[in-house]
């Protein structure tokens, strides 16, 4: 429910986000879902199955509200710079690559913690095969993170609109 709650309230705020941070609320919230995941991977390793439930429901909202302003606002970022005459058919293939990246994802993290998890496992397995796959998870956000740093600091639109200050000197 938190992580829900988060995402929410981040999609709902990340149009005014945005026009303080630009592109870089995808950074941000890729910061807050890496710390969410930093934060339940320390739980993890230091309580083990011992872990509450009530435990893990800060640090969800916090991933929640990280997803929240990065999956809208990256759609329109990449949206953007797109010809208008071609949006339609962008708009379509970034969704399916958005699915096809997402299936792929929980496929290999679930590979990997069932791979750890092996055939008997017992309660401290689990534990393990979830540290082993969130330290995946904050990895590729990372990579993410990265990647988002080398998008256009400014729309295609933006910048055809700026006036060359060079030509009226």
């Amino acid at each position: 429910m938190p992580f829900a709650a988060g995402f929410l309230l981040a999609s709902t705020l990340s149009p005014r986000i945005m026009k303080y941070l630009g592109r870089y609320i995808l950074n941000f919230g890729a910061t807050l879902m890496i710390t969410g995941l930093v934060c339940i991977d320390w739980l993890i390793r230091t309580h083990g199955t011992a872990v509450m439930l009530r435990q893990l429901l800060p640090m969800t909202l916090c991933y929640g509200f990280g997803q929240g302003c990065v999956m809208p606002q990256l759609v329109n970022i990449v949206l953007s710079s797109v010809d208008r005459t071609h949006a339609g058919s962008a708009s379509g293939l970034l969704t399916t690559t958005q699915q096809v990246a997402l299936a792929a994802g929980v496929a290999a993290i679930g590979n990997i913690y069932f791979a750890l998890l092996g055939g008997q496992p017992q309660a401290a397995d689990f534990s393990l095969a979830l540290g082993h796959s969130l330290l995946w998870n904050i990895g590729l956000l990372c990579v993410a993170f990265c990647l988002a740093l080398m998008l256009p600091r400014r729309a295609k639109h933006e910048v055809e609109a700026t006036p060359d200050h060079a030509a009226a000197v």
